[in-house]
């Protein structure tokens, strides 16, 4: 291709875009009848309808106290997260002691023995409340 040729596929491109940049693109109304209906059906489904959540008093009858509990810790789901929780939380205590102890070379055995001094009082206590 010579550069003749190129310079009239470009004026006869221009003459095509000068065209277009001379219209206002504006959608057709059934276009913007479309778009309008499949926006507001998407829009009715991220309005769901809204659900009624009563907070349980002492008065109602049939709540149990375990019951209510559950509720104002957002039911089964909040329930098994906080024992989740508890669970971890007493896993990491009885085990942390030793971690920690490895990061911390400041602390020798004789400060570690301290620490666990009142486990050797509870043994004790234990003994004597079941003897």
């Amino acid at each position: 291709m010579t550069d003749s040729e190129k310079g009239e596929n470009q004026e006869m491109l221009d003459v095509f875009f000068e065209a277009s940049r001379a219209q206002d693109p504006v959608p057709g109304s059934d276009l913007m009848a479309r778009i309008l209906a499949d926006a507001s059906q998407v829009q009715a489904g991220f309005n769901p309808a809204p659900a009624v959540v009563s907070h349980p008093s002492a008065g109602q009858p049939g709540q149990t106290l375990l019951s209510r509990i559950f509720a104002v810790m957002g039911g089964w789901a909040g329930a098994s997260a906080l024992t989740a929780s508890v669970c971890i939380g007493v896993l990491y205590g009885a085990t942390a002691p030793d971690t920690v102890r490895s990061y911390l070379p400041a602390l020798d055995e004789q400060t570690a023995e301290l620490d666990y001094s009142y486990l050797g009082l509870l043994d004790e206590t234990v003994a004597d409340l079941e003897g």
